[in-house]
């Protein structure tokens, strides 16, 4: 029997513990609802600013907005110390509604003119991806702008393996710094990268790269003075190894029986040939066996045999250079839950499916599935042995399965029982939002402890000041 046990940390399990008796509460906001514990957000940005502080390094930290909609997370980064990388216009007009002022905000992503403009205004620095972008921004501008120039082709002795479609080749790394050395007024913070992928050796190889970009433009007479690395840290989901990594393999070999695991045997990528299974299985590792920041605090550690074996941090530190870090899911780790009402249960030929008021868009980020099991909130009488079931969406759509594989339950709901998924707030309640069917936007709610219990403020009017009072 597979089971992905969502790891819980001391607030949820406090949440879960009083949700029967918040269900009348619960029951109030729409289904879906996501539930948000802003509170938690302060630890999880001094866990990697710890990390940052034991290498003694000049820094910035930039809560990277996109993961998530909420206003009531830019809110309360507002009060903390912590900048914001914000990715379109929306997210730029959010952070400073919220607080931020433009000396603690980045813009990156691709832009257009009305997303250049208002960074303009409001002094953002703004990450330039293309040369396009970077004109742009001198027909707009003449006065002191901030902007990082963003990496994408590497030293032929510095290749990377995955190819980004962001940033600038290096051809176009030397074009721009023409027109900087050109155009006094575009102030060169320095280079920014962000590799898509969890290596620490892909990470360090982009860091040669920014630091021989650094060394060529000191010698052309300009001062960068800051590497951004972006975000991509490592989150740990599941509560035991040994766990993940039996369901695994059990889902694996259940590809092969006639005791599928899955919906219509969906093998998530792997093919079957000649009874064998072939080829990758296609899913986030959600569990991740390194303590919290341990990635940063190893790729930090690394050492570089062109500057003497010097560590990342060390050369860093020694060039006075300050080092940017835009973590997302890192920052909201423990900062959220998905809830949702049972519409219905039927049966399926021997399978039971369990009808959500929710779509799967609600729990998914791009086209990954969810490895982290759901709780169920019901009275039912609890079942001798725990049954496989198929949770479903809400749509007129085959494909509006909450799940593509059996979640195993011990208790059978009932309609208007809730359904509880544990840690999504970073991208998986709503990063695949759409506005499909004219179903409404799913509400936010903050949910912060007072007196032993829980109140809750609609996501729009959380003040994180007075809310605490």
């Amino acid at each position: 029997m597979i089971s992905f046990n969502a790891k819980k940390d001391e607030k949820t399990k406090k949440f879960l513990s009083q949700i029967k008796d918040l269900k009348n509460t619960l029951n109030t906001f729409s289904s879906p609802c996501n539930i948000l514990f802003p509170e938690n957000l302060e630890n999880n940005i001094k866990i990697i600013e710890k990390v940052l502080q034991k290498h003694n390094l000049l820094y910035k930290v930039f809560y990277a907005h996109k993961c998530n909609k909420s206003l009531a997370i830019v809110k309360e980064a507002s009060l903390l110390n912590v900048n914001i990388d914000v990715a379109n216009i929306y997210e730029l007009r959010r952070a400073l509604i919220s607080g931020f002022t433009g000396d603690r905000i980045e813009a990156t992503g691709p832009k257009n003119k009305e997303f250049l403009i208002l960074a303009i205004e409001q002094n953002v620095t703004i990450n330039v991806d293309n040369l396009s972008e970077l004109n742009t921004i001198l027909e707009l501008n003449k006065k002191n702008i901030n902007i990082l120039l963003r990496i994408s082709s590497f030293f032929e002795n510095y290749a990377v393996e995955r190819i980004t479609r962001f940033g600038m080749s290096y051809e176009d790394i030397l074009e721009a710094l023409d027109i900087i050395c050109r155009n006094k007024f575009l102030n060169l913070l320095g280079f920014s990268f962000h590799v898509d992928t969890v290596k620490n050796s892909e990470k360090v190889t982009a860091m040669k790269n920014a630091l021989k970009l650094t060394t060529k433009t000191i010698e052309m007479g300009l001062s960068p003075k800051v590497i951004d690395i972006g975000g991509g840290f490592k989150v740990n989901y599941i509560d035991s190894e040994d766990e993940w990594n039996s369901s695994i393999t059990e889902l694996k070999q259940s590809f092969l029986s006639l005791n599928s695991l899955t919906w219509n045997n969906d093998t998530f990528g792997m093919n079957i040939k000649n009874n064998t299974l072939a080829g990758t299985l296609n899913i986030y590792n959600f569990y991740n066996k390194d303590k919290e920041a341990e990635d940063l605090d190893l790729f930090l550690s690394t050492p570089i045999e062109d500057y003497q074996n010097q560590t990342v941090a060390e050369i860093l530190t020694d060039n006075m250079i300050t080092i940017y870090v835009e973590p997302g899911k890192a920052l909201l780790d423990n900062l959220g839950v998905t809830i949702s009402k049972v519409n219905f249960v039927k049966k399926i030929k021997d399978d039971l499916v369990v009808g959500l008021d929710m779509r799967r868009n609600d729990l998914v980020m791009v086209e990954s599935e969810v490895f982290l099991d759901p709780i169920v909130v019901s009275e039912s009488e609890k079942l001798k042995e725990k049954v496989g079931v198929y949770f479903v969406g809400n749509l007129c759509l085959e494909g509006d399965l909450i799940y593509k594989r059996k979640i195993f339950i011990d208790q059978i709901p009932k309609e208007g029982d809730l359904v509880v998924f544990i840690n999504t707030a970073g991208y998986f309640m709503d990063f695949n939002y759409l506005d499909n069917s004219k179903t409404p936007v799913t509400n936010k709610v903050a949910a912060v402890e007072k007196n032993n219990s829980f109140v809750f403020y609609m996501d729009e009017v959380y003040n994180p000041i007075t809310s605490k009072e």
